[in-house]
């Protein structure tokens, strides 16, 4: 987005904003990027089928008939990708903490597994993957903050590896631009980035939005007004329309069911019944005891980690 105010500082999200400044320096001088949460969520996903695609996620779908998620998606499939990479992620933690018992110290499981490619790619999709995603995820819904900002920016910093080893060379070094772009801005507009990162249309607790998942959906409801016949004409009478119709709907939402709204009923839905069908395959391809997810001698499960 471009901020209202005059140079130097406005400040565009997305890939092709770091794209334009880093090719054109001079030009782009008042110009800070920062790429948008929302899509760098959507790549984050991306990144962990690449890894596990072959050796984990592949066999789960065949074996539990889901509906034929591929390896390079969309982003426009990107919620039903998820949704299977979530149902994975809680089938994963729930076989390793019937076997290991306590998972909170992800770093000694991931020690305990090192030599054994079966345990250790269980436990790197989890720990270095999933709980990394949920995590990410999390702060994005919550209120802004500057504090969450910084913790949302060591995750880039995080998946700069990440990206390199899935060969997403566009994500890895926007992951170090951003990082640098943040560290030296002054205090005052990194305090600024730590309010206003993320939106929320209705004002819901926990279901904030990032900006670039706002802005999409904000482009969706237009497309579906103009129904699907979008002139600049057209799109110049429907936004001021959205921006009177949005804050009115959110008021009668607040008004009619505000007070009885509970965060946990807007979650992403029951995953455990088919949780519990990836648990069950698991322990029928990779055993049930300790030794077997960390015994180097053990039978590798999957050999195309």
């Amino acid at each position: 987005f471009f901020s209202t105010h005059t140079p130097p500082y406005p400040i565009l999200s997305g890939l092709v904003g770091s794209e334009m400044c880093i090719r054109d320096r001079v030009g782009y001088e008042w110009m800070i990027p920062f790429p948008g949460d929302f899509h760098f969520a959507v790549h984050m996903v991306h990144c962990e089928y690449r890894l596990f695609w072959d050796a984990l996620l592949h066999p789960i779908a065949a074996e539990t008939e889901k509906s034929a998620p591929v390896e390079d998606f969309n982003v426009s499939d990107f919620n039903r990708h998820e949704l299977f990479f979530d149902v994975v992620a809680q089938g994963v933690w729930d076989y390793l903490s019937e076997v290991f018992g306590d998972l909170s110290n992800p770093r000694e499981i991931l020690d305990q597994t090192r030599g054994n490619v079966t345990g250790h790619l269980l436990a790197d999709f989890l720990f270095n993957g999933a709980a990394v995603f949920w995590y990410f995820r999390r702060l994005v819904r919550l209120p802004p903050t500057p504090m969450r900002r910084a913790a949302l920016n060591h995750i880039y910093k995080f998946y700069v590896w990440r990206f390199s080893c899935s060969h997403k060379t566009n994500y890895a070094p926007l992951c170090v631009h951003a990082a640098v772009m943040y560290e030296n801005l002054s205090d005052e507009l990194q305090d600024t980035w730590g309010h206003c990162y993320n939106m929320t249309l209705k004002g819901l607790p926990g279901r904030h939005l990032a900006l670039d998942g706002g802005i999409e959906k904000v482009n969706l409801r237009a497309k579906l007004m103009l129904g699907g016949h979008a002139t600049n004409a057209r799109i110049s009478g429907v936004v001021p329309e959205m921006n009177v119709l949005t804050p009115v709907e959110a008021a009668f939402d607040a008004i009619i069911n505000h007070r009885d709204f509970n965060p946990r009923d807007m979650g992403d839905g029951d995953l455990k019944p088919d949780a519990e069908q990836v648990t069950r395959y698991l322990h029928i391809v990779c055993g049930s005891t300790y030794a077997g997810l960390t015994d180097p001698s053990h039978c590798q499960a999957f050999v195309e980690y």
